[in-house]
């Protein structure tokens, strides 16, 4: 009888909790499997893509984007500001992709503590147009500003934002194939600014 209750314990413990968390545990890495070769694959498709460039409204993109992230705008009572933007050349679909990421991130990481301000501006440079996307996030340490274009970098791989390291890598790209720069200045506690050189003029791929 002894024997039978410790078995029982045993296949009992085992069944509601081993199991499931042996499960659990394997599901988990499952996603996290599956997350990174998606991840790994939509660079791969970035990288191959065929442009079709063409002259690009950037006032309707943008305000494409924004009107995307109404909901969000309205329940964090957020402020957004767009300068008058010039024309550039480029592949729409990608600097729809590029502007989607960086102000999805402005989203992601802002700062609870303040309102949230995105502002999008732009300069002339010769024959490239500088766009920048300012926020008043969180910020981004000096000593991570050059990693964050790495493939899966994360800043703090402990927070509770969800993010899997590719979207930076995957505007780093796109921007060089419009043969470009993209580069940000950030301060803790105040705010990024990204900036994205374009072409002005027609270019080929």
């Amino acid at each position: 009888m002894l024997f039978r209750s410790e078995t029982k314990q045993s296949l009992d413990k085992l069944t509601n909790e081993d199991i499931p968390k042996t499960l659990n545990f394997i599901l988990s890495n499952v996603a996290k499997m599956e997350n990174l070769i998606s991840g790994l694959l939509q660079i791969s498709r970035t990288g191959r893509v065929v442009m079709t460039i063409k002259k690009v409204n950037m006032n309707h993109l943008i305000k494409t984007i924004i009107a995307g992230n109404n909901f969000q705008i309205t329940e964090l009572s957020a402020k957004v500001i767009i300068e008058d933007l010039p024309e550039c050349y480029g592949d729409e679909n990608l600097l729809n992709q590029l502007f989607s990421n960086i102000i999805g991130n402005a989203f992601k990481y802002r700062d609870s503590n303040r309102q949230m301000v995105i502002e999008i501006n732009f300069r002339t440079k010769f024959n490239k147009v500088v766009y920048s996307v300012k926020d008043t996030g969180i910020g981004i340490e000096t000593r991570h500003l050059e990693k964050i274009w790495d493939v899966f970098y994360r800043v703090d791989p402990g927070s509770e934002v969800q993010g899997d390291g590719i979207g930076l890598n995957v505007v780093k790209r796109i921007v060089e194939k419009h043969k470009g720069k993209i580069w940000v200045e950030s301060e803790v506690g105040k705010g990024s600014v990204f900036y994205i050189e374009l072409q002005k003029n027609e270019f080929m791929e």
